[in-house]
């Protein structure tokens, strides 16, 4: 008599048990990371909110005027480590976004149902009103345009992280300029320790 394991080794079951430890991981990684990036902006908050009554109490101009006496430099929570920690948290909530789609889409739920004679057949009900959706009819382009949908929670990220990359250099090299040599020299721009 043949029997079967009650715990042999289904692939399946197990790959699917780890996307769904992977989602939650992300999920929860991601509330995590939510809250940093709110802190970090409570933090600015605060910053502005004491040099605003400062300028209102003491130097009698308007709540709304700028000036550059008034910029200090951020402290607390992971200030010490980076210039812009708000904008990491930022790119690692996006980071858990993209995982958790790519987790989802690993179970080939979505992989199963898009094909080149589908989106073919979309452009081409569509091009009796738009002359120039012929031009899309070419397989090669068919076959960008479902990689470029597959992959759009990881273009997504790399959009967002170059976005923010570009304006934590530019907020450091402001701070260090505006500070000199007030500024905490080791503190790096986005990511700590690194860059």
């Amino acid at each position: 008599k043949n029997r079967i394991c009650k715990y042999s080794w289904n692939t399946e079951d197990f790959l699917s048990k780890w996307r769904i430890s992977g989602i939650m991981f992300s999920y929860f990684s991601c509330l995590y990371f939510q809250y940093q990036q709110h802190y970090h902006h409570v933090l600015l908050a605060y910053l502005r909110s004491s040099d605003e009554n400062e300028t209102d109490t003491k130097r009698k101009k308007p709540l709304n005027t700028k000036t550059f006496d008034t910029y200090k430099i951020p402290t607390g929570g992971w200030f010490h480590l980076v210039t812009c920690p708000h904008y990491f948290s930022e790119i690692i909530i996006y980071f858990c976004f993209a995982l958790s789609l790519e987790m989802i889409n690993s179970n080939h739920f979505e992989r199963d149902r898009v094909n080149s004679s589908d989106v073919a057949a979309i452009i081409k009900s569509f091009s009796s009103y738009a002359p120039i959706l012929h031009v899309f009819e070419n397989e090669s382009i068919i076959k960008s345009i479902i990689a470029t949908y597959m992959t759009r929670h990881w273009i997504m990220l790399f959009w967002v992280a170059t976005n923010l990359s570009i304006s934590a250099q530019k907020s450091h090299e402001w701070y260090v300029v505006r500070f000199g040599n007030d500024y905490p020299s080791q503190r790096r721009r986005l990511v700590p320790h690194m860059w």
